[in-house]
């Protein structure tokens, strides 16, 4: 990832492959209802690719040879968009009913989308020299930027005016009894 401004050709050919997918996916909605049918190709197709992406990931930072990078990024790429294919599948089938609690997770997705980077820097900054096993940190870093942001949307934002800068207005429910 650049440090800079400067924009990067291979980043923004890298963020344009799923800004289109998004683009025709949107445009077909037909084809987005089937993702949720054939769940297991993506899947099976990412599995295969896992062992082939850590090979050549491992061979990349041993040996750091250009056609190792040249495999990892192409195979990184079939991997992403494996995944992609697989998640959309999953909400689709799984995530199609209303459900209060997931229109509240999405109405948090734009700030925790703003909030998480310097929240999780700040935390790999904190936790970079603490000798513990790195799951228990990704552990902590995860679970840590999880509740700052979903805490912070409900405490400063959801029914604030950022909150409606962000989603548009929204009207605290009545306490029960109302």
């Amino acid at each position: 990832t650049p440090i800079d401004f400067d924009p990067q050709p291979r980043i923004l050919v890298y963020y344009a492959v799923f800004v289109t997918l998004g683009w025709w996916l949107h445009r077909q909605p037909d084809l987005v209802e089937s993702l949720g049918r054939r769940l297991w190709i993506p899947g099976l197709v990412a599995l295969g690719l896992l062992p082939l992406l850590g090979g050549a990931v491992e061979r990349l930072t041993r040996e750091g040879q250009l056609a190792s990078r040249t495999e990892a990024l192409a195979l990184s790429g079939l991997f992403t968009g494996c995944l992609v294919v697989l998640f959309l599948g999953l909400f689709v089938r799984y995530g199609a009913k209303q459900r209060p609690w997931v229109a509240w997770i999405s109405d948090a997705s734009y700030w925790s989308y703003l909030l998480h980077l310097p929240v999780i820097v700040a935390l790999h900054v904190w936790i970079a020299d603490k000798p513990w096993p790195g799951a228990l940190k990704y552990l902590l870093v995860m679970t840590t930027t999880l509740a700052v942001c979903l805490g912070s949307y409900r405490l400063f934002v959801r029914h604030t005016w950022i909150g409606a800068a962000l989603n548009g207005r929204r009207i605290p429910r009545p306490a029960s009894g109302a």
